[in-house]
């Protein structure tokens, strides 16, 4: 009697675990896994587009950048661009306000290395950003633009953007 009764209690308690386990929200930081990517020159190959941009606003998803350097995919009478980034849980990179960047964008549905995961909320025509892609802050990114070599095109600083939002104390 005795053991049926641990036996009963041992099961009730793995049940209870079991039951815990499945009701805690997935937290952030595991929500995206990205496997490790290629280099700065394949990952060059396989964008739409590369570019180092200060980011001027931030909208529900959409960056709004001022670019000042191009490799690949923006054409250099173009000065600013908007893209997009989902929100973190489904792998979009995390931008903040007034920085800079290096930016690894595709072709509106994000990938990651190991081949496309798809994004339904990526709106069509825009260019995407990854949390899976090479994009970093530009104080980040300063191999990478020693291996990418020269840029397409290079601007000096362009005036700023009548979007540009200023940053909140709070922030």
């Amino acid at each position: 009697l005795g053991d049926a009764h641990i036996w009963r209690s041992v099961v009730l308690r793995v049940v209870l675990l079991w039951l815990m386990v499945l009701t805690v929200p997935i937290s952030e930081s595991i929500a995206c896994v990205c496997l490790k990517g290629p280099g700065p020159r394949k990952a060059l190959r396989q964008a739409e587009a590369v570019f180092v941009g200060r980011v001027q606003s931030l909208d529900d998803g959409f960056v709004f950048l001022a670019v000042y350097q191009a490799w690949k995919g923006i054409p250099e009478n173009v000065r600013y661009i908007e893209v997009y980034a989902p929100d973190p849980e489904a792998c979009g990179f995390r931008f903040s306000l007034n920085q800079q960047y290096l930016v690894y964008a595709t072709d509106g549905q994000p990938k990651n290395w190991a081949g496309s995961y798809g994004n339904p909320d990526a709106p069509p025509g825009f260019l995407t950003v990854s949390e899976c892609s090479r994009t970093c802050r530009l104080t980040d990114g300063v191999e990478d633009i020693d291996k990418l070599g020269p840029p397409e095109w290079q601007a000096s600083v362009p005036a700023q953007s009548p979007r540009v939002e200023e940053e909140s104390p709070n922030e």
